[in-house]
Protein backbone atom coordinates (compact mmCIF):
# COMPACT_ATOMS: atom_id res chain seq x y z
CA UNK A 1 0.00 0.00 0.00
CA UNK A 2 1.03 3.39 -0.45
CA UNK A 3 1.88 6.17 1.84
CA UNK A 4 0.80 9.63 1.01
CA UNK A 5 3.55 12.16 1.38
CA UNK A 6 3.26 15.08 3.47
CA UNK A 7 1.64 16.82 0.52
CA UNK A 8 -0.49 14.55 -0.77
CA UNK A 9 -2.03 13.87 2.75
CA UNK A 10 -2.97 17.59 3.44
CA UNK A 11 -5.14 17.38 0.26
CA UNK A 12 -6.53 14.13 1.00
CA UNK A 13 -7.92 15.26 4.58
CA UNK A 14 -8.79 18.97 3.35
CA UNK A 15 -13.03 19.12 3.56
CA UNK A 16 -13.16 22.00 1.77
CA UNK A 17 -12.55 23.63 -1.81
CA UNK A 18 -9.12 23.17 -3.18
CA UNK A 19 -6.91 24.25 -6.37
CA UNK A 20 -3.80 21.45 -6.73
CA UNK A 21 -0.92 22.26 -8.95
CA UNK A 22 0.48 18.86 -9.54
CA UNK A 23 3.59 18.28 -12.03
CA UNK A 24 4.36 15.28 -13.74
CA UNK A 25 5.03 12.24 -11.90
CA UNK A 26 3.84 13.91 -8.45
CA UNK A 27 0.64 11.05 -7.65
CA UNK A 28 -2.29 13.46 -8.51
CA UNK A 29 -3.94 10.49 -9.61
CA UNK A 30 -3.20 8.15 -6.33
CA UNK A 31 -3.81 11.62 -3.95
CA UNK A 32 -7.13 12.11 -6.12
CA UNK A 33 -8.56 8.15 -5.80
CA UNK A 34 -7.56 8.75 -2.01
CA UNK A 35 -9.30 11.67 -1.53
CA UNK A 36 -12.00 10.33 -3.68
CA UNK A 37 -12.80 7.19 -1.29
CA UNK A 38 -12.76 9.05 1.79
CA UNK A 39 -15.30 11.43 0.28
CA UNK A 40 -17.61 8.43 -0.54
CA UNK A 41 -17.49 7.06 2.81
CA UNK A 42 -19.27 9.42 4.12
CA UNK A 43 -22.13 9.76 1.67
CA UNK A 44 -25.25 8.30 1.67
CA UNK A 45 -26.31 5.77 -1.53
CA UNK A 46 -27.66 8.04 -3.02
CA UNK A 47 -24.93 10.71 -3.47
CA UNK A 48 -21.96 10.53 -5.11
CA UNK A 49 -19.38 13.09 -6.52
CA UNK A 50 -18.87 14.70 -10.43
CA UNK A 51 -15.27 13.25 -11.17
CA UNK A 52 -14.49 14.51 -14.65
CA UNK A 53 -11.12 14.04 -16.46
CA UNK A 54 -10.02 15.16 -19.81
CA UNK A 55 -9.88 11.57 -21.70
CA UNK A 56 -12.07 8.36 -21.49
CA UNK A 57 -8.76 6.40 -20.73
CA UNK A 58 -7.87 9.09 -17.79
CA UNK A 59 -11.22 8.38 -16.57
CA UNK A 60 -11.34 4.86 -16.52
CA UNK A 61 -8.12 5.08 -14.60
CA UNK A 62 -9.05 7.48 -11.76
CA UNK A 63 -12.69 5.51 -11.41
CA UNK A 64 -10.60 2.11 -11.36
CA UNK A 65 -7.91 3.30 -8.79
CA UNK A 66 -11.03 4.32 -6.89
CA UNK A 67 -13.00 1.68 -6.45
CA UNK A 68 -10.16 -1.03 -6.42
CA UNK A 69 -10.33 -1.49 -2.79
CA UNK A 70 -13.97 -2.30 -2.87
CA UNK A 71 -15.10 1.40 -2.27
CA UNK A 72 -18.96 1.67 -3.31
CA UNK A 73 -19.05 4.82 -5.86
CA UNK A 74 -22.46 5.05 -4.97
CA UNK A 75 -24.31 7.63 -7.25
CA UNK A 76 -20.94 9.37 -8.33
CA UNK A 77 -20.39 10.20 -12.01
CA UNK A 78 -16.55 9.31 -13.55
CA UNK A 79 -16.03 10.70 -17.09
CA UNK A 80 -15.51 13.76 -19.76
CA UNK A 81 -17.22 17.24 -19.45
CA UNK A 82 -19.34 16.43 -22.29
CA UNK A 83 -20.62 12.97 -21.56
CA UNK A 84 -21.30 14.69 -17.74
CA UNK A 85 -23.24 17.90 -19.56
CA UNK A 86 -25.18 15.34 -22.15
CA UNK A 87 -25.81 12.61 -19.69
CA UNK A 88 -26.65 15.03 -16.49
CA UNK A 89 -28.13 17.95 -17.51
CA UNK A 90 -28.80 18.81 -21.04
CA UNK A 91 -30.87 15.68 -22.53
CA UNK A 92 -32.74 15.46 -19.01
CA UNK A 93 -33.93 19.30 -18.38
CA UNK A 94 -33.78 20.80 -22.14
CA UNK A 95 -37.37 19.66 -22.44
CA UNK A 96 -38.48 21.77 -19.55
CA UNK A 97 -37.09 24.75 -21.70
CA UNK A 98 -38.23 23.73 -25.00
CA UNK A 99 -40.71 21.42 -24.72
CA UNK A 100 -40.82 17.84 -26.36
CA UNK A 101 -39.22 17.24 -29.69
CA UNK A 102 -40.99 15.75 -31.78
CA UNK A 103 -38.42 12.94 -32.73
CA UNK A 104 -36.20 11.07 -30.88
CA UNK A 105 -33.36 12.99 -30.00
CA UNK A 106 -30.24 12.34 -31.02
CA UNK A 107 -26.96 14.65 -30.32
CA UNK A 108 -24.94 15.07 -33.50
CA UNK A 109 -22.04 17.33 -34.93
CA UNK A 110 -23.34 20.32 -36.96
CA UNK A 111 -20.94 18.17 -40.24
CA UNK A 112 -23.15 14.97 -39.84
CA UNK A 113 -26.56 16.87 -39.22
CA UNK A 114 -29.43 17.46 -41.17
CA UNK A 115 -28.52 21.15 -42.02
CA UNK A 116 -27.96 22.22 -45.53
CA UNK A 117 -23.97 23.16 -46.69
CA UNK A 118 -24.53 26.90 -46.34
CA UNK A 119 -26.26 26.53 -43.16
CA UNK A 120 -23.79 24.61 -41.27
CA UNK A 121 -20.54 26.85 -42.81
CA UNK A 122 -22.47 29.88 -40.82
CA UNK A 123 -23.25 27.89 -37.80
CA UNK A 124 -19.50 26.56 -37.24
CA UNK A 125 -18.42 30.18 -38.19
CA UNK A 126 -20.66 31.37 -35.72
CA UNK A 127 -19.24 29.12 -32.95
CA UNK A 128 -15.79 29.02 -33.57
CA UNK A 129 -16.01 33.39 -33.31
CA UNK A 130 -17.89 32.69 -30.33
CA UNK A 131 -20.66 34.96 -31.67
CA UNK A 132 -24.20 35.03 -30.23
CA UNK A 133 -26.33 31.98 -31.74
CA UNK A 134 -29.95 32.53 -32.00
CA UNK A 135 -31.54 30.12 -29.46
CA UNK A 136 -35.20 30.18 -31.76
CA UNK A 137 -32.53 28.26 -34.69
CA UNK A 138 -31.11 25.95 -31.61
CA UNK A 139 -34.77 25.64 -30.69
CA UNK A 140 -36.32 24.78 -33.92
CA UNK A 141 -33.61 22.05 -34.46
CA UNK A 142 -34.01 20.46 -31.26
CA UNK A 143 -37.56 19.78 -31.78
CA UNK A 144 -36.32 18.39 -35.36
CA UNK A 145 -34.57 15.73 -33.03
CA UNK A 146 -30.55 17.35 -32.87
CA UNK A 147 -28.89 18.75 -30.53
CA UNK A 148 -25.52 19.68 -31.72
CA UNK A 149 -22.59 18.85 -30.18
CA UNK A 150 -20.33 22.14 -30.13
CA UNK A 151 -23.11 23.44 -28.17
CA UNK A 152 -23.46 21.24 -25.64
CA UNK A 153 -21.28 23.55 -23.27
CA UNK A 154 -23.48 26.61 -24.13
CA UNK A 155 -26.58 24.65 -23.66
CA UNK A 156 -25.45 23.09 -20.16
CA UNK A 157 -24.76 27.11 -18.80
CA UNK A 158 -28.42 27.84 -20.53
CA UNK A 159 -29.84 25.34 -18.36
CA UNK A 160 -27.92 25.65 -15.21
CA UNK A 161 -28.73 29.28 -15.03
CA UNK A 162 -32.52 29.00 -16.26
CA UNK A 163 -34.28 26.05 -14.37
CA UNK A 164 -34.01 25.69 -10.27
CA UNK A 165 -34.92 22.14 -11.05
CA UNK A 166 -31.06 21.60 -12.84
CA UNK A 167 -29.44 23.48 -9.73
CA UNK A 168 -31.34 21.47 -6.53
CA UNK A 169 -31.27 18.30 -8.64
CA UNK A 170 -27.24 18.71 -9.01
CA UNK A 171 -26.83 19.97 -5.70
CA UNK A 172 -28.97 17.11 -4.02
CA UNK A 173 -27.31 14.02 -6.07
CA UNK A 174 -24.05 15.45 -5.98
CA UNK A 175 -21.65 16.74 -2.88
CA UNK A 176 -18.54 17.50 -4.93
CA UNK A 177 -16.89 18.93 -8.34
CA UNK A 178 -13.85 17.30 -9.15
CA UNK A 179 -11.59 17.86 -12.50
CA UNK A 180 -8.46 16.16 -13.21
CA UNK A 181 -6.39 17.96 -16.12
CA UNK A 182 -8.21 21.52 -15.33
CA UNK A 183 -5.21 23.26 -17.56
CA UNK A 184 -7.06 21.62 -20.09
CA UNK A 185 -10.59 23.46 -19.36
CA UNK A 186 -12.75 25.28 -22.02
CA UNK A 187 -14.75 28.42 -20.83
CA UNK A 188 -17.74 26.22 -20.83
CA UNK A 189 -16.12 23.89 -18.18
CA UNK A 190 -14.86 26.58 -16.11
CA UNK A 191 -18.37 28.41 -15.91
CA UNK A 192 -20.03 25.36 -15.26
CA UNK A 193 -17.76 24.73 -12.68
CA UNK A 194 -18.03 27.93 -10.81
CA UNK A 195 -21.51 27.71 -10.69
CA UNK A 196 -21.80 23.86 -8.95
CA UNK A 197 -19.43 25.79 -6.25
CA UNK A 198 -21.56 29.20 -6.42
CA UNK A 199 -25.04 26.50 -5.18
CA UNK A 200 -22.60 24.44 -2.75
CA UNK A 201 -20.67 21.83 -4.10
CA UNK A 202 -17.32 20.70 -3.01
CA UNK A 203 -15.02 21.98 -5.57
CA UNK A 204 -11.49 20.62 -6.24
CA UNK A 205 -9.62 21.34 -8.79
CA UNK A 206 -6.09 19.45 -10.23
CA UNK A 207 -3.74 20.64 -13.04
CA UNK A 208 -0.73 21.94 -14.34
CA UNK A 209 0.08 24.99 -15.40
CA UNK A 210 2.80 24.08 -18.11
CA UNK A 211 1.08 21.03 -19.44
CA UNK A 212 -1.60 22.60 -20.98
CA UNK A 213 -1.14 22.54 -24.86
CA UNK A 214 -4.35 22.18 -26.37
CA UNK A 215 -5.04 25.83 -26.70
CA UNK A 216 -5.42 25.34 -30.83
CA UNK A 217 -9.27 24.06 -29.27
CA UNK A 218 -10.07 26.62 -26.97
CA UNK A 219 -8.59 25.01 -24.13
CA UNK A 220 -7.21 27.39 -21.82
CA UNK A 221 -4.66 27.27 -18.95
CA UNK A 222 -5.73 30.84 -17.93
CA UNK A 223 -8.70 29.38 -15.89
CA UNK A 224 -6.55 27.28 -13.46
CA UNK A 225 -4.56 30.33 -12.66
CA UNK A 226 -7.90 32.52 -11.76
CA UNK A 227 -9.17 29.66 -9.61
CA UNK A 228 -5.79 29.91 -7.48
CA UNK A 229 -6.24 33.75 -6.70
CA UNK A 230 -10.30 32.89 -6.30
CA UNK A 231 -11.53 33.48 -2.39
CA UNK A 232 -12.82 30.26 -0.38
CA UNK A 233 -10.24 27.66 -2.29
CA UNK A 234 -7.28 26.51 -0.67
CA UNK A 235 -4.22 26.27 -2.33
CA UNK A 236 -1.54 23.08 -2.52
CA UNK A 237 1.10 21.92 -4.74
CA UNK A 238 2.44 18.82 -5.71
CA UNK A 239 5.88 19.14 -6.64
CA UNK A 240 7.61 15.65 -5.95
CA UNK A 241 8.06 14.12 -8.98
CA UNK A 242 8.11 10.12 -8.11
CA UNK A 243 7.96 9.06 -11.93
CA UNK A 244 10.61 10.59 -13.78
CA UNK A 245 14.78 10.10 -13.00
CA UNK A 246 15.62 13.42 -10.70
CA UNK A 247 17.78 14.96 -13.90
CA UNK A 248 14.51 14.41 -15.62
CA UNK A 249 12.83 16.39 -13.29
CA UNK A 250 15.19 18.97 -12.77
CA UNK A 251 15.79 19.43 -16.37
CA UNK A 252 12.34 19.68 -16.83
CA UNK A 253 11.84 22.17 -14.05
CA UNK A 254 14.85 24.35 -15.33
CA UNK A 255 13.07 25.18 -18.84
CA UNK A 256 10.68 27.24 -17.35
CA UNK A 257 12.72 29.04 -14.36
CA UNK A 258 16.69 29.04 -14.97
CA UNK A 259 17.00 30.65 -11.59
CA UNK A 260 15.65 27.33 -9.65
CA UNK A 261 18.41 25.52 -8.09
CA UNK A 262 18.42 22.10 -7.94
CA UNK A 263 20.13 19.51 -5.60
CA UNK A 264 23.17 17.47 -6.47
CA UNK A 265 22.57 14.90 -9.63
CA UNK A 266 24.74 12.10 -9.20
CA UNK A 267 24.09 10.95 -12.80
CA UNK A 268 22.46 12.99 -15.61
CA UNK A 269 19.55 10.74 -17.81
CA UNK A 270 18.85 13.99 -20.54
CA UNK A 271 20.93 13.48 -23.53
CA UNK A 272 21.38 15.36 -26.81
CA UNK A 273 21.91 13.92 -29.82
CA UNK A 274 22.52 16.07 -32.87
CA UNK A 275 22.38 14.01 -36.12
CA UNK A 276 24.35 14.83 -39.27
CA UNK A 277 21.20 14.82 -42.15
CA UNK A 278 17.30 14.29 -41.62
CA UNK A 279 14.91 12.64 -39.76
CA UNK A 280 16.26 9.82 -42.30
CA UNK A 281 19.49 9.84 -40.24
CA UNK A 282 18.07 10.39 -36.89
CA UNK A 283 15.55 7.05 -37.44
CA UNK A 284 18.33 5.34 -38.50
CA UNK A 285 20.43 6.31 -35.56
CA UNK A 286 17.71 5.41 -32.77
CA UNK A 287 17.16 1.89 -34.55
CA UNK A 288 21.32 1.49 -33.48
CA UNK A 289 20.63 3.02 -30.27
CA UNK A 290 17.82 1.51 -28.76
CA UNK A 291 19.77 -2.08 -27.84
CA UNK A 292 22.69 -0.18 -26.42
CA UNK A 293 20.49 1.74 -24.13
CA UNK A 294 18.33 -1.70 -23.57
CA UNK A 295 21.98 -3.41 -22.41
CA UNK A 296 23.28 0.09 -20.21
CA UNK A 297 19.80 0.72 -18.27
CA UNK A 298 18.63 -2.94 -18.35
CA UNK A 299 15.00 -2.21 -20.12
CA UNK A 300 12.98 -5.38 -20.18
CA UNK A 301 11.03 -4.24 -23.30
CA UNK A 302 10.82 -2.63 -26.08
CA UNK A 303 7.64 -1.38 -25.84
CA UNK A 304 9.23 0.60 -22.83
CA UNK A 305 11.15 2.63 -25.51
CA UNK A 306 8.76 5.52 -26.62
CA UNK A 307 9.32 7.69 -29.69
CA UNK A 308 7.36 11.07 -29.69
CA UNK A 309 6.95 13.60 -32.77
CA UNK A 310 5.44 16.60 -33.53
CA UNK A 311 3.03 15.14 -36.16
CA UNK A 312 2.40 12.15 -37.94
CA UNK A 313 4.64 13.79 -40.65
CA UNK A 314 7.17 12.53 -38.60
CA UNK A 315 6.16 9.59 -37.54
CA UNK A 316 5.93 8.33 -41.11
CA UNK A 317 9.02 8.99 -42.04
CA UNK A 318 10.42 7.59 -38.86
CA UNK A 319 8.14 4.44 -39.42
CA UNK A 320 9.71 3.84 -42.82
CA UNK A 321 13.42 4.31 -41.98
CA UNK A 322 13.74 3.23 -38.23
CA UNK A 323 15.43 -0.71 -38.59
CA UNK A 324 13.58 -1.76 -35.45
CA UNK A 325 10.43 -3.25 -34.60
CA UNK A 326 7.41 -0.33 -33.66
CA UNK A 327 3.94 -0.22 -33.41
CA UNK A 328 2.63 3.38 -34.55
CA UNK A 329 -0.64 4.78 -32.70
CA UNK A 330 -1.94 6.88 -35.28
CA UNK A 331 -4.70 8.89 -34.87
CA UNK A 332 -8.06 7.50 -36.45
CA UNK A 333 -11.64 9.46 -37.22
CA UNK A 334 -13.25 7.96 -33.94
CA UNK A 335 -10.26 9.96 -32.15
CA UNK A 336 -11.93 13.35 -33.30
CA UNK A 337 -15.43 12.32 -31.78
CA UNK A 338 -16.67 12.64 -28.74
CA UNK A 339 -20.14 11.12 -29.10
CA UNK A 340 -21.17 8.37 -26.77
CA UNK A 341 -21.33 6.31 -29.92
CA UNK A 342 -17.82 7.03 -30.65
CA UNK A 343 -16.25 6.30 -27.27
CA UNK A 344 -18.64 3.26 -27.51
CA UNK A 345 -16.93 2.31 -30.76
CA UNK A 346 -13.26 2.99 -29.75
CA UNK A 347 -13.86 1.67 -26.30
CA UNK A 348 -14.86 -1.65 -28.00
CA UNK A 349 -12.00 -1.97 -30.40
CA UNK A 350 -9.89 -1.81 -28.01
CA UNK A 351 -11.54 -4.54 -25.50
CA UNK A 352 -11.80 -6.32 -28.60
CA UNK A 353 -7.74 -6.54 -28.93
CA UNK A 354 -7.13 -6.87 -26.05
CA UNK A 355 -6.96 -9.99 -24.07
CA UNK A 356 -6.29 -8.54 -20.76
CA UNK A 357 -9.51 -6.79 -20.76
CA UNK A 358 -13.39 -7.34 -20.20
CA UNK A 359 -16.63 -6.11 -21.42
CA UNK A 360 -18.15 -5.48 -17.95
CA UNK A 361 -16.08 -2.41 -16.56
CA UNK A 362 -16.09 -0.74 -19.99
CA UNK A 363 -20.93 -1.19 -20.30
CA UNK A 364 -21.06 0.32 -16.69
CA UNK A 365 -20.14 4.01 -18.11
CA UNK A 366 -22.85 3.81 -20.41
CA UNK A 367 -26.46 2.10 -18.17
CA UNK A 368 -26.78 0.83 -14.91
CA UNK A 369 -26.02 -2.92 -14.52
CA UNK A 370 -27.29 -4.01 -11.58
CA UNK A 371 -31.04 -2.25 -13.23
CA UNK A 372 -30.57 -3.75 -17.00
CA UNK A 373 -28.79 -6.98 -16.19
CA UNK A 374 -30.79 -8.73 -18.98
CA UNK A 375 -29.94 -6.06 -21.35
CA UNK A 376 -26.35 -6.31 -19.97
CA UNK A 377 -26.19 -9.62 -20.59
CA UNK A 378 -27.21 -9.33 -24.53
CA UNK A 379 -24.89 -7.03 -25.08
CA UNK A 380 -21.95 -8.67 -23.43
CA UNK A 381 -22.84 -12.21 -24.80
CA UNK A 382 -22.50 -10.55 -28.46
CA UNK A 383 -19.14 -8.64 -27.82
CA UNK A 384 -17.61 -11.26 -26.41
CA UNK A 385 -18.94 -13.54 -29.76
CA UNK A 386 -17.55 -11.06 -31.63
CA UNK A 387 -14.23 -10.48 -29.49
CA UNK A 388 -13.35 -14.63 -29.48
CA UNK A 389 -14.53 -14.81 -33.65
CA UNK A 390 -11.41 -11.78 -34.20
CA UNK A 391 -9.19 -13.70 -31.69
CA UNK A 392 -9.93 -17.15 -34.01
CA UNK A 393 -8.54 -14.98 -37.40
CA UNK A 394 -11.88 -13.19 -38.52
CA UNK A 395 -11.40 -9.63 -39.38
CA UNK A 396 -13.54 -7.38 -36.82
CA UNK A 397 -14.88 -5.84 -40.45
CA UNK A 398 -17.58 -8.36 -40.37
CA UNK A 399 -19.00 -7.69 -37.23
CA UNK A 400 -19.50 -3.76 -37.43
CA UNK A 401 -23.47 -4.21 -38.09
CA UNK A 402 -23.27 -6.28 -35.21
CA UNK A 403 -21.07 -3.14 -32.98
CA UNK A 404 -24.04 -0.72 -34.52
CA UNK A 405 -26.58 -2.76 -32.84
CA UNK A 406 -25.14 -3.15 -29.77
CA UNK A 407 -24.32 0.44 -29.57
CA UNK A 408 -28.56 0.86 -30.69
CA UNK A 409 -29.04 -1.32 -27.67
CA UNK A 410 -26.32 0.16 -25.37
CA UNK A 411 -27.01 3.88 -26.13
CA UNK A 412 -30.28 4.62 -28.10
CA UNK A 413 -30.82 8.45 -27.76
CA UNK A 414 -27.15 8.73 -28.92
CA UNK A 415 -27.25 7.69 -32.59
CA UNK A 416 -24.75 8.98 -34.46
CA UNK A 417 -24.10 8.55 -38.56
CA UNK A 418 -20.87 10.05 -38.40
CA UNK A 419 -19.67 7.75 -35.25
CA UNK A 420 -21.12 4.93 -37.52
CA UNK A 421 -19.01 6.11 -40.45
CA UNK A 422 -16.28 6.49 -38.63
CA UNK A 423 -16.60 3.16 -37.15
CA UNK A 424 -16.29 1.68 -40.64
CA UNK A 425 -13.40 3.38 -42.15
CA UNK A 426 -11.55 2.27 -38.95
CA UNK A 427 -12.71 -1.16 -39.55
CA UNK A 428 -11.84 -0.86 -43.83
CA UNK A 429 -8.24 0.23 -42.91
CA UNK A 430 -5.68 -2.54 -41.43
CA UNK A 431 -3.43 0.63 -40.46
CA UNK A 432 -6.12 2.22 -38.51
CA UNK A 433 -7.28 -0.85 -36.57
CA UNK A 434 -3.45 -1.14 -35.09
CA UNK A 435 -4.02 2.25 -32.85
CA UNK A 436 -6.38 -0.29 -31.10
CA UNK A 437 -4.02 -3.25 -30.31
CA UNK A 438 -2.23 -3.23 -26.92
CA UNK A 439 1.17 -2.10 -26.74
CA UNK A 440 3.55 -5.40 -27.99
CA UNK A 441 6.19 -5.93 -25.73
CA UNK A 442 8.59 -6.56 -28.39
CA UNK A 443 8.48 -3.25 -30.57
CA UNK A 444 8.94 1.11 -29.51
CA UNK A 445 6.01 2.81 -29.30
CA UNK A 446 5.64 5.41 -32.00
CA UNK A 447 3.14 8.45 -31.90
CA UNK A 448 2.62 12.53 -31.36
CA UNK A 449 3.43 13.71 -27.99
CA UNK A 450 -0.40 14.97 -27.64
CA UNK A 451 -1.14 11.49 -27.54
CA UNK A 452 1.47 10.36 -25.37
CA UNK A 453 -0.14 13.00 -22.70
CA UNK A 454 -0.71 10.74 -19.74
CA UNK A 455 1.38 7.79 -21.12
CA UNK A 456 5.17 7.39 -19.64
CA UNK A 457 7.89 5.14 -20.88
CA UNK A 458 11.12 3.59 -19.46
CA UNK A 459 12.94 5.59 -22.53
CA UNK A 460 11.84 8.81 -24.79
CA UNK A 461 13.52 9.71 -27.84
CA UNK A 462 12.13 13.22 -28.53
CA UNK A 463 11.96 14.19 -32.39
CA UNK A 464 11.10 17.63 -33.56
CA UNK A 465 13.16 20.17 -32.21
CA UNK A 466 13.60 22.60 -34.82
CA UNK A 467 12.75 26.20 -35.00
CA UNK A 468 9.71 26.40 -36.77
CA UNK A 469 8.42 22.88 -35.49
CA UNK A 470 8.84 23.56 -31.66
CA UNK A 471 8.34 25.94 -31.28
CA UNK A 472 5.99 26.63 -33.99
CA UNK A 473 5.91 28.73 -37.26
CA UNK A 474 3.27 30.89 -35.51
CA UNK A 475 5.35 31.22 -32.32
CA UNK A 476 8.15 32.64 -34.27
CA UNK A 477 6.61 34.74 -37.72
CA UNK A 478 3.87 36.01 -35.21
CA UNK A 479 5.49 36.61 -31.80
CA UNK A 480 2.45 34.98 -31.07
CA UNK A 481 3.32 34.19 -26.78
CA UNK A 482 0.73 32.32 -26.34
CA UNK A 483 1.46 29.83 -29.25
CA UNK A 484 5.36 30.10 -27.71
CA UNK A 485 3.72 28.93 -24.30
CA UNK A 486 1.85 26.46 -25.88
CA UNK A 487 4.85 25.07 -27.76
CA UNK A 488 7.09 25.06 -24.63
CA UNK A 489 4.38 23.14 -22.69
CA UNK A 490 4.54 20.41 -25.72
CA UNK A 491 8.27 20.12 -25.31
CA UNK A 492 7.61 19.36 -21.30
CA UNK A 493 5.09 16.87 -21.58
CA UNK A 494 7.40 15.20 -24.07
CA UNK A 495 10.33 15.30 -21.58
CA UNK A 496 8.28 14.26 -18.45
CA UNK A 497 7.04 11.01 -20.10
CA UNK A 498 10.68 9.55 -19.57
CA UNK A 499 10.97 7.82 -16.05
CA UNK A 500 14.35 6.42 -16.55
CA UNK A 501 16.03 7.80 -19.87
CA UNK A 502 15.51 10.73 -22.12
CA UNK A 503 17.07 11.49 -25.62
CA UNK A 504 16.46 14.89 -27.10
CA UNK A 505 17.20 14.26 -31.14
CA UNK A 506 17.55 17.01 -33.30
CA UNK A 507 19.63 17.29 -36.84
CA UNK A 508 21.19 19.72 -38.98
CA UNK A 509 18.38 19.20 -42.04
CA UNK A 510 14.80 18.63 -41.76
CA UNK A 511 11.33 17.83 -44.17
CA UNK A 512 8.60 20.68 -44.41
CA UNK A 513 4.91 20.36 -44.92
CA UNK A 514 5.70 19.83 -48.47
CA UNK A 515 8.09 17.33 -47.71
CA UNK A 516 11.05 19.36 -49.10
CA UNK A 517 14.66 18.73 -47.29
CA UNK A 518 15.71 22.36 -46.07
CA UNK A 519 18.69 23.47 -43.30
CA UNK A 520 17.54 22.80 -40.03
CA UNK A 521 17.77 25.55 -36.92
CA UNK A 522 17.71 23.38 -33.29
CA UNK A 523 14.69 24.54 -31.22
CA UNK A 524 15.74 27.65 -29.19
CA UNK A 525 14.11 25.22 -26.26
CA UNK A 526 17.26 23.76 -26.23
CA UNK A 527 19.79 26.88 -25.82
CA UNK A 528 17.91 28.26 -22.36
CA UNK A 529 20.44 28.83 -19.84
CA UNK A 530 21.38 26.18 -17.26
CA UNK A 531 19.94 23.21 -20.01
CA UNK A 532 23.59 22.51 -20.97
CA UNK A 533 25.06 21.47 -17.54
CA UNK A 534 22.15 19.14 -17.16
CA UNK A 535 22.28 16.66 -20.24
CA UNK A 536 25.10 14.70 -21.58
CA UNK A 537 25.56 15.79 -25.69
CA UNK A 538 26.28 12.82 -27.76
CA UNK A 539 27.75 14.94 -30.45
CA UNK A 540 26.99 15.09 -34.08
CA UNK A 541 27.16 12.28 -36.29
Amino acid sequence: MSIPTSEQQQIIIDSGSCVVIAKPGSGKTFTLSEKIRIILSSLPQYKGVIAISFTNKASDELKNRTLKKGTDKKGSFFGTIDRFCIAEIVLPFLRYLYGLPRKDLEVVTIKESALDDAVKASLEQAIKGKSEIELSFVKSRYLEGEVYLEMIGPLAILLFDSLPNVRRYLKARYSHIIVDEYQDSGEEQHKLFERLFSVGLKAIAVGDLDQSIYAFSGKSSKFLLALTKKPGFNKYSLTKNHRCHPSISAYSIKLFDPSISHERIEENRVYLKNITGSEVEISKWIGKAIPKITEKFGISKASEFGILVRSNRTASIVAKHLNFPIQFFEDTPLDYLTTPWARFFSESLRVVFDKTLTFNDMIEKYIDVQENRSLTGRIISRLITIKNNVSKGKSVNEYTQELISCAKMIAPKYENSEATSSLLKVCHDKELLKSYFPAEANAAQLMTIHKSKGLEFSVVFHLDLYQWIIPSGKAIAEKDQEELIQSLNLHYVGITRAKDVCVLCTSTKRHNYENRILSADPSEFLLRPGLGSLRKELGTS
